[in-house]
């Protein structure tokens, strides 16, 4: 499975940090396997962070390939977008 990860760095091995703080399910590296959501994140993102820090950012979209055989802790959300798996 491909998987994509919106931002404005080139991130070869992702670590989480357990100091981040206001995530919406708390301590996560998050990524999609959508990669128009994660080039609009990218984007967001160095808008963002260009207006704030007054200079300029580039939207950098990752693509990690994941061993769906590897076990972890994750959350599947199921029925958050029902369209999309059935694809209309």
């Amino acid at each position: 499975m491909i998987l994509y990860h919106g931002t404005t760095l080139e991130i070869k091995e992702p670590k989480i940090f357990r100091n981040e703080i206001g995530r919406d399910f708390g301590f996560a590296f998050y990524t999609t396997d959508i990669k128009e959501q994660a080039e609009r994140w990218a984007v967001r993102r160095a808008k963002v962070l260009s207006v704030r820090d007054k200079k300029s950012y580039p939207a950098v979209v990752n693509v990690y390939e994941w061993d769906n055989d590897v076990k972890l802790h994750n959350k599947e959300f199921e029925g958050v977008c029902p369209s999309r798996f059935r694809g209309q």
